[in-house]
């Protein structure tokens, strides 16, 4: 998927089709949707009269442009944001990844996408790459039947009236991070039986190799001489040896007094551990009678000392359900991912996918 950074007006951009933000409640008689609707030959207000599109997060209305258009593009997608005030750049790369989703669907092979997001065009930019990306992901590596090989081959970002290098800059940055967290997402649902950690030691020297990473890999000898005694306890119900990998990044401007230095640290919260904690801070939930997240930040940390306002705000019930995206999950993304699939399959004459016990209710 190869990205362009567009500062011309939307309409002006030859793709397949166009990706828009629309806002909660949002008016076809305002500015922006005004000359959407005029450029689309009324197929916006008709829709958002007819009450079959409101800008709620998620939303989407999808049009074939015919007869008067005034748009390069022949299709529109509309994609709901929600309220403004809450439109951030997560809520940028969720767009993003749900217009490449939905339009990859329809056999689009250009996209062009309006994010209409306030902030510096950098980070719109980079968003917009990176939920891109991460949206077309598939876990479908090892699939041999009936493989959706779909593709959206060009994204163009369009921020009218930002400088083109701001964008391009942000989209060079969007793809680091899309790809990094597309691949790590790879490895992760990868089969046990072909990610062992000699396996995953071997990804991580080539990933060091490819991107000027200093690597150490450590084995069970050196382990057991660093006092790695609850890493090795747990690896000796594997007959696979224990590995624990080393990758450094050395900046080219580093000093060796050390000033300026970054290093990102986790939790060192093991899964025995933090699921201990939090059972204890469900337990006190249910007897109080209130939503987990409903807790003071107090109670977290009582719970365990690295527990924190991160820990609390990813504990709540809305959160939890967002951030399963993968297939088949709860999240907004994987949520509309399903439906399209039993929306285009009912379509064509089929049964919904019974992967997930998918129910659809007109209620």
């Amino acid at each position: 998927m190869e990205f362009e950074a567009s500062v011309s007006p939307y309409e002006q951009i030859d793709v397949h089709a166009l990706a828009v933000a629309v806002f909660k409640d949002e008016k076809p008689s305002e500015s922006f949707l005004k000359q959407l609707d005029e450029m689309s030959g009324g197929l916006v207000k008709s829709a958002i009269e007819a009450e079959e599109f409101s800008g709620k997060e998620g939303e989407t209305a999808y049009f074939h442009l015919v007869g008067n258009s005034k748009m390069k593009a022949r299709r529109l997608l509309l994609v709901g944001v929600g309220d403004p005030k809450d439109y951030k750049t997560a809520q940028v790369s969720q767009m993003a990844g749900t217009s490449v989703r939905s339009l990859r669907s329809k056999n689009a092979k250009t996209v062009a996408i309006v994010p209409r997001a306030a902030g510096d065009a950098k980070s719109i930019g980079g968003a917009t790459v990176e939920g891109s990306l991460i949206g077309s992901f598939e876990p479908d590596k090892y699939r041999t039947v009936d493989k959706d090989q779909k593709s959206i081959d060009r994204v163009v970002v369009c921020i009218d009236g930002a400088k083109e290098e701001s964008i391009k800059a942000g989209l060079d940055r969007g793809r680091v991070v899309g790809e990094s967290v597309n691949f790590t997402r790879d490895l992760a649902n990868e089969p046990g039986a072909s990610m062992t950690p000699t396996d995953m030691a071997a990804r991580a020297r080539q990933i060091a190799e490819q991107f000027g990473l200093t690597v150490d890999i450590l084995d069970e000898d050196r382990m057991e001489q660093e006092g790695m005694g609850s890493l090795l306890s747990v690896a000796r119900g594997s007959d696979q040896p224990a590995t624990l990998i080393v990758l450094k990044y050395t900046p080219a401007n580093y000093k060796e007094d050390g000033k300026g230095l970054l290093a990102l640290v986790g939790k060192g919260v093991t899964f025995r551990e933090a699921h201990g904690s939090v059972g204890q801070l469900v337990r006190q939930a249910e007897q109080s009678g209130v939503e987990l997240d409903a807790l003071p930040l107090s109670a977290f940390v009582a719970a365990h000392q690295a527990f924190g306002s991160d820990v609390h705000d990813a504990l709540s019930a809305r959160a939890s359900v967002a951030r399963r995206e993968v297939d088949g999950g709860t999240g907004p993304r994987a949520v509309r991912a399903q439906l399209d699939a039993a929306i285009a399959s009912l379509a064509q004459g089929g049964e919904a996918p019974r992967g997930n016990e998918l129910s659809i209710r007109a209620d």
